[in-house]
């Protein structure tokens, strides 16, 4: 699990997120607006973080939804995975 390696106490990041997703529940938009209304550091911090997934930082960044299949691939992963990179593998069908 990735605790960050911001200046914000992971502590605090972890209260930050609880409360977002209390606030937003499972709504994207309106988490993608929360996080706008943040400070930077720690925008910048839960946004590398594990505290949010992948999914929620995709839409905040592009605001809008991936296909089925990356939309399910990105929510179970890490936000701090797409440091990495993330890519769609198609599924072929075999001739």
């Amino acid at each position: 699990m990735d605790e960050g390696e911001g200046e914000i106490p992971y502590a605090e990041l972890t209260e930050i997120a609880d409360g977002l997703f209390l606030e937003c529940e499972d709504d994207e938009e309106l988490l993608a607006r929360a996080l706008d209304g943040l400070d930077a550091d720690i925008q910048k911090d839960l946004l590398v973080s594990d505290l949010l997934n992948a999914y929620q930082v995709f839409y905040y960044f592009f605001r809008t939804e991936p296909g089925v299949l990356e939309m399910e691939r990105l929510m179970l992963q890490p936000a701090s995975a797409l440091v990495k990179g993330f890519f769609s593998t198609s599924l072929k069908a075999s001739a």
